[in-house]
């Protein structure tokens, strides 16, 4: 017996079994699409960056960073300040 035909064997015996296992799909359904909206809210790669930043930007952040002088130096301690 295919599960198809077992399928319609219990509706027929019970109809209230069909109704129950459809609620009880729906709402496993909607707890997995709950999860996978907060799973997805919490996920790091999800989060967007701040704001992008310039390859020169970049490099003299990496070098103050690092504990080199840069030029931008004054410019950002005084951003910072």
């Amino acid at each position: 017996m295919v599960h198809g035909e077992l399928a319609a064997l219990a509706r027929r015996a019970d109809p209230w079994h069909d109704r129950a296992h459809r609620r009880a799909y729906r709402q496993h359904g909607r707890a997995r699409r709950a999860s996978w909206a907060v799973s997805r809210l919490s996920s790091p790669a999800s989060r967007p960056a701040t704001r992008p930043c310039s390859p020169g930007e970049l490099a003299s952040v990496t070098a103050e960073l690092a504990g080199e002088s840069t030029g931008n130096t004054a410019v950002l301690a005084g951003r910072a300040g």
